[in-house]
């Protein structure tokens, strides 16, 4: 499974369990875990989703 997401005007492709390298978040302690609600397009299993 993996998904597209838009973080700071940037598209980035993030899979689970996985670490994202992505310009500074204002507000954001670095290594902790954050949650993102500009999702553009998930596949799981093959099951794509846009939107």
């Amino acid at each position: 499974m993996y998904a597209i997401v838009e973080i700071n005007g940037h598209q980035f492709k993030v899979e689970a369990g996985k670490k994202l390298f992505v310009d500074h978040l204002a507000g954001v302690e670095a290594g902790k875990t954050v949650e993102f609600d500009k999702v553009l397009l998930l596949d799981k299993d093959g099951q794509v989703t846009v939107g």
